[in-house]
């Protein structure tokens, strides 16, 4: 499929980059990802209705939950070692309450946001067994993380796997760069396009998923 579009986020001419197949509607032959020459973006044209959030990773049995909350836990390492315990943690797009409940585990308070129902409801059960009023959740998109601060400041944001979910990633990076005090950290996952795995599974990588994925 040739042809050029417009980027969405700079203007600029952006090249078709590839035709992928989605996990959850199967081939979406009319749909491109195209990459920005300028600024290096990579979207979704022309982008499809949307979906609901697709669902986070939920530990079905003990010993699977002690697993998995390792594995998050390991993977913020990084950032919890750097901050001290009481310190306040953004978790936006929470998903189904994992990386809360490993943060809240570290001694750390948490504010997390999750605007779908569902995983919201996954959520609240999840942080059951953190530690009392050690997490807050509330379903709200990072549109309206202004209004869910209500002032108050943040040592540090998690963004696991949301940029591509954005319709503006932008003003979601302003909206959370405002919640942050002077000097707070982010901690961000993306999926990434120059990895091994997506150039083996090519137009079926999972990162493909162009209904969700903007």
């Amino acid at each position: 499929m040739a042809g050029v579009t417009t980027c969405p986020r700079c203007g600029a001419r952006s090249a078709f980059l590839v035709a992928p197949r989605d996990r959850a509607r199967g081939p979406l032959a009319s749909v491109r990802v195209c990459l920005s020459a300028v600024c290096g973006v990579g979207f979704t044209h022309p982008r499809p209705d949307g979906l609901g959030a697709a669902p986070a990773a939920a530990p079905a049995s003990e010993v699977e939950d002690r697993l998995v909350v390792r594995i998050v836990a390991a993977g913020l390492t990084h950032l919890t070692a750097r901050l001290p315990p009481g310190s306040l943690v953004l978790d936006v797009g929470a998903g189904s309450g994992l990386r809360a409940r490993a943060l809240a585990a570290r001694g750390l308070r948490v504010i997390a946001i999750e605007p779908d129902a569902r995983e919201e409801m996954r959520a609240h059960a999840m942080l059951s067994t953190a530690p009392a009023g050690a997490v807050e959740m509330v379903r709200a998109d990072v549109s309206q993380l202004s209004a869910v601060m209500d002032g108050r400041v943040a040592d540090a944001a998690v963004m696991w796997h949301v940029l591509e979910h954005l319709d503006d990633m932008d003003e979601g990076l302003r909206a959370v760069a405002a919640a942050l005090r002077p000097g707070g950290l982010l901690n961000m996952a993306v999926p990434n396009r120059a990895s091994a795995e997506a150039r083996v599974f090519g137009s079926r990588w999972h990162g493909w998923e162009p209904s969700r994925h903007v």
